[in-house]
């Protein structure tokens, strides 16, 4: 049980061996959605809105993120 009620955890059909992986639950019958660490499944969730969890997804898919960081001056 986490501070939203019971959450069914789904993890990533990408993760590696050594579980290097997210998974991803919803809760409160999908009013919120939970991002946690495979390995660490005792420690922190990221909670989001449904709302704030599609704009995130859709950045990802677009492009909006890469794998690696952008240079800083």
């Amino acid at each position: 049980m986490t501070e939203h009620g019971k959450v069914s955890w789904k993890k990533s059909t990408r993760s590696d061996a050594e579980g290097n992986c997210i998974e991803v639950g919803a809760a409160q019958g999908n009013a919120v959605l939970g991002v946690r660490d495979t390995k660490d499944s005792c420690g922190k969730v990221l909670w989001f809105s449904p709302a704030a969890w599609t704009i995130f997804i859709r950045a990802c898919r677009s492009s909006g993120f890469h794998s690696t960081p952008p240079d800083f001056p």
